[in-house]
Parts: structure tokens; sequence; C-alpha cells
């Protein structure tokens, strides 16, 4: 199958509104809140990136839970009960090509069309049944006319024009207590994604797999003493932003009323961090992100 790059993350929410109020105070710009045709869901979400790149936060909530029951959307649920992160969502160019290459390792895979509240297709989402070897809950899809169409709509929309300068996502993290090397191997064999670099530091043995623009973590222990082997398993609610100044970046963030640590070096090399926490951006953690040029 040919994966495009990660497309975006869901962050389950109980109160779409409150979730989406405290991003937009951060200075983002948020779709307005949607409700999918004929399905029990809606969102509101913001994009980064630009002409070349696309990475979206999907705040996804239930307005009817007797109906999501029905759908079979129970793990959805139990997320939003739960909190944080639901699913990492990778774009593929074929949902049918998709679902033949996870068929030709014995993976079934449900389909479903996603619309838009006027009824207009938006794409097609290929569920993988028993993945729990990549290490966490992910889902494929395919959009109706094409990736760059996508994002020149959403470019002459403005909906990449933020307060807050986020320049790109850099990488999402997917914990595994017990080692990684089983999900390497699965991304690798299953969906043709190898490791493209490793990092080890702070108790943490990470390996790296490009996906398109950016990079997914897969972060086991380097040791018995890690603490690492105290995290809870699956994709971390976390997601790192590159920025051009991140000293400036901080102090913008401090100024509308976030709380975060002052800037400093971070796991990867010539990096510079500092995070917004989870419980004050309704479950999903901010990372602010530099890299020394020199």
């Amino acid at each position: 199958m040919e994966i495009i790059g990660i497309d975006h993350v869901i962050l389950a929410t109980a109160d779409l509104a409150a979730a989406a109020g405290r991003w937009r105070a951060l200075g983002l710009q948020l779709t307005p809140p949607m409700r999918h045709a004929g399905a029990s869901t809606e969102n509101s979400v913001f994009f980064v990136g630009g002409a070349d790149t696309e990475f979206y936060v999907e705040l996804l909530a239930v307005h009817d839970r007797a109906r999501a029951q029905q759908e079979g959307r129970q793990d959805l649920l139990d997320a939003i009960d739960r909190g944080g992160l639901y699913r990492l969502m990778l774009q593929v160019a074929s949902a049918q090509a998709a679902a033949t290459a996870l068929a030709d390792h014995g993976i079934e895979a449900s389909s479903r069309d996603v619309r838009r509240d006027d009824g207009s297709l938006i794409g097609t989402v290929l569920e993988p049944i028993g993945t729990a070897g990549a290490g966490c809950s992910f889902a494929l899809i395919a959009y109706d006319g094409g990736a760059e169409a996508r994002r020149a709509r959403h470019q002459a929309a403005g909906l990449f024009r933020h307060d807050l300068p986020l320049a790109r996502l850099d990488h999402l993290a997917v914990i595994g207590p017990a080692g990684v090397d089983a999900a390497c191997a699965f991304w690798e064999t299953v969906l043709g994604l190898p490791v493209t670099g490793r990092v080890t530091g702070r108790g943490m043995d990470i390996r790296q797999i490009r996906i398109g623009d950016a990079t997914l973590e897969l972060i086991g222990p380097d040791g018995a003493d890690s603490p690492v082997r105290q995290r809870p398993a699956g994709l971390a609610a976390v997601t790192a932003f590159e920025v051009a100044d991140l000293d400036a970046v901080v102090a913008e963030v401090r100024r509308r009323g976030f709380e975060l640590a002052d800037p400093a070096p971070g796991v990867l090399p010539r990096s510079r961090v500092s995070t917004v926490s989870p419980d004050q951006l309704g479950g999903l953690a901010l990372q602010l992100i530099a890299f020394d040029q020199a």
C-alpha cells in the first residue's frame, strides 16, 4: 500500500465546545463544529502545515451515545470516558489497495465512508481488526479528490493561519513499556514503513519511522530501571510541533494564560523543548520543539 503520511490524530472529548475553546485560547484557528452525516459523531479540527504538508488534530465527540452504541462505536465511547488520544490516522492513496495489502497479511479491515453534514463525501476510512502488534490504535483514510486538492482548499480558506506560529508536526510517539522490536517489525512488514533512525537516552530506546514529513517514534525502555516501564502502552497523549523561535512562542503561550517550563534540551539531538501539559488542553499535551541549525 502507499502511505502518504501521518494525516491526523483524534482527541476524544466529552465536551467539544470546551475542548475547542482551550485550543482557540492558544491562538489556533479551529473549524466550526460539524456533525458527520448519518453518524453519531461531531468534530472540530485545526490544521498545521501549508501547500506541501498538512497535519491536523481532530477533536471528536459523540452527540448521541445510544446511536454510537448502535453503530458499534463503543471503543470511541470508552476513549471519551477515559480521555486522551483515541487513534492515529494514516493517509493512503487508495482504500482498496490498502485493504488488499492488509488482507495479504491476514488482517481484516472494516470500511466506512465519512461524510460532511451536507452529505458530501470526505473520504473512506479503513479500520484494521487485530493490529495490537502496531503498538497503538490506528486506521487508514483515503480522501475523495486526493490530498493535493484538499490541501489547496484548506490553504485558500486560511486554515493554516494561526496566531500561534506552529511550523509543522515534528513527531508523535507510541509507548511500548516492554520493548518495541515487535512493533518495529509490524510497521515494516505490514505497512512497509521501516525504522529510519534510532536515539537512546534518559531511559528511552527510540526507534524513528519517517512517514511523509513527520516522524513516528516507537519508544521502549533502554534498561530494567527505565521510567518508560511505568508508562501506559499505546499512543502517547502528546503532539510535538516544530517552531522557528521557541523562546518567543513560549512567551506568547504564557501571555495567553498557559503554564509551561522554560525551554530545555530535548532527547532528540540539537533540540530544545517546552511543553503545555495535557490537563490544560483537554487531555493532549502540546510540545514545542526547535532545533539548533549549527
